[in-house]
């Protein structure tokens, strides 16, 4: 249970990051406005999608890793 918890812990931390760093180079380059909301929309649904898989993986007894996760703890 613990390792479930840490790494779902991780991949949400990295996936708040992603997004922190995508909102200022929007702002700052007007031009990547719109590529930044796309960015920003696609984390948040791989945030979900991956969360279900995570949970059905888990459910089934297999120690799932997270795709592009930084490990933090």
């Amino acid at each position: 249970m613990a390792y479930h918890a840490k790494e779902s812990l991780n991949f949400h931390l990295s996936c708040l990051l992603y997004a922190i760093i995508s909102f200022p180079v929007a702002f700052l380059m007007p031009i990547l406005l719109f590529l930044a909301i796309i960015v920003c929309g696609a984390i948040g649904l791989f945030g979900i999608i991956f969360a279900i898989v995570a949970a059905v993986k888990s459910s089934d007894g297999v120690a799932y890793r997270y795709p592009m996760t930084i490990r933090f703890f």
